[in-house]
């Protein structure tokens, strides 16, 4: 044993930096409980590639090479102190109008470039870990990148049904879709059929399929 600490062996934190980096997932997890607050809020979790850094990862049992990732968890509110909306704001260089305010299709931002500034800082057990501090527009003369490398993946509970978790998401975000209310309650009612027929007839499990409003600033 030893009284010198030191971070545990392990794929180390992003650096602290600004990066240009492609908004490749955007996931509702529904309404999450607030320990901290003592209160129930609604949440996503969107992610993003950042190209100029690379990791070799096993897929269906090859080794390839794709962009590290990062994420961030927000509040699904579109409020004026939100951080969810000082980020959006920022990256697409302009506020909101009105009627986007209420009713923005968060979508937009899907295959969307920006700049991401990250900073580095320790977790309550001494781990080094990466935050996202701002997100922002890219400089003029910047060259987008294309596509992202990873498929990319969006959830909505409303539109994809509540248990209809996508492949390939990460297992911790699974998870933290399973800890909502909306998933809880649907599992119940699973238990109960008379509940399960009042969730059905409810329509909670339909699918909108709504078309995606087109913006060029950049969504």
């Amino acid at each position: 044993m030893s009284l010198i600490a030191k971070q545990p062996e392990g794929i180390p934190a992003i650096p602290g930096d600004t990066y240009q980096a492609i908004c490749y997932l955007l996931i509702d997890i529904g309404t999450q409980h607030s320990e901290l607050y003592d209160k129930d809020i609604p949440q996503v979790i969107i992610g993003w590639e950042i190209p100029e850094l690379r990791i070799d990862v096993e897929r269906e049992g090859q080794q390839v090479n794709l962009p590290r990732v990062i994420s961030k968890t927000y509040t699904n509110s579109l409020h004026e102190k939100s951080t969810l909306t000082t980020h959006l704001v920022s990256w697409r260089g302009r506020e909101f109008t009105k009627e986007e305010y209420d009713a923005f299709d968060l979508r937009n931002i899907l295959g969307k470039n920006c700049l991401l500034t990250v900073t580095n800082a320790l977790s309550s057990k001494g781990k080094t870990v990466a935050k996202i501090a701002s997100v922002s527009k890219l400089v003029k003369g910047m060259t987008l990148i294309a596509k992202p490398e990873n498929p990319v993946i969006s959830f909505d509970m409303n539109e994809d049904g509540v248990t209809n978790i996508p492949e390939g998401l990460p297992d911790w975000i699974k998870e933290q879709i399973k800890k909502s209310i909306e998933y809880q309650a649907v599992q119940h009612a699973a238990d109960n059929p008379a509940l399960k027929a009042a969730h059905d007839a409810a329509g909670l499990n339909d699918n909108d399929n709504s078309d995606v409003a087109a913006d060029d600033i950049p969504f």
